[in-house]
């Protein structure tokens, strides 16, 4: 079975869970928390980077250095998450962009797929990360 989310969502979300709490005098040390999730120190890096490219987390250095979240938790989006580790993200690739297929007009169903991506793109956008976590 394949999963909806990607380990790399999975696992953000786990880390923006785990930051909720976090404070710029108490911020969670990546380290400590892949010790504790069994999450690799290397990926949660690269997701971290990600989350903080996109706004959503704030890091500071030093021996007590560590991230926090930038959004307060309870407003947080799952939208936020899945755009800032996914970028762009629809159901099939014609959805979005100048994707060619090779199947464009004979397809009778793009038109579903549009209504079924936007469907998506709107509950994801509706639901708080804290619903959930």
């Amino acid at each position: 079975m394949s999963s909806f989310f990607s380990k790399e969502v999975d696992y953000a979300l786990q880390l923006v869970s785990a930051l909720r709490n976090a404070s710029k005098e108490h911020p969670v040390s990546l380290k400590e928390f892949s010790k504790h999730s069994g999450i690799s120190f290397f990926f949660l890096q690269r997701i971290a980077k990600k989350l903080k490219t996109a706004g959503v987390v704030d890091s500071q250095k030093g021996p007590n250095g560590g991230y926090r979240l930038k959004k307060d938790f309870e407003v947080l989006r799952v939208e936020d998450i899945l755009s800032a580790v996914q970028g762009e993200t629809s159901i099939v690739p014609c959805v979005h962009g100048d994707h060619l297929c090779l199947f464009a007009k004979e397809c009778g169903e793009k038109k579903s797929f549009h209504k079924l991506d936007a469907e998506l793109a709107q509950f994801f956008s509706e639901k708080r990360v804290a619903e959930y976590f």
